[in-house]
């Protein structure tokens, strides 16, 4: 895959994502997240090791074989690892609904 192709990849599903038109489901562990389309399937993780952050984007084909996958840490290639971070972030947003608990909370706070 190209860096232009990766990099239009990654933006289009940080938007898709931002705006809940894709479901992400927990894909293994407590950071993996997976999409699954017709075509194939996209899983992101995150985790830090001895003080590093990583990222990890990986795509499947139909069949489930892996046929890309991307590892990133925050010091060596910290341009794709923000884009990778960035929608890792936005997947765990609104996969844990943070925003609308915020605000449930704060309905809850002013009504008591």
């Amino acid at each position: 895959m190209t860096d232009a192709k990766l990099k239009e990849l990654l933006n289009m599903l940080t938007i898709r994502t931002g705006e809940s038109k894709l479901q992400w489901k927990r894909a293994g562990t407590e950071s993996k997240y997976g999409v699954a389309f017709n075509k194939g399937r996209i899983t992101v993780d995150c985790w830090v090791n001895k003080g590093r952050k990583y990222v990890n984007f990986s795509v499947y084909n139909q069949d489930g074989y892996k046929i890309e996958e991307f590892k990133f840490n925050d010091q060596a290639e910290f341009d794709w690892f923000d884009l990778v971070y960035k929608l890792h972030q936005a997947i765990e947003k609104k996969y844990l609904e943070s925003t609308s608990t915020v605000v449930r909370i704060l309905d809850e706070l002013k009504s008591t």
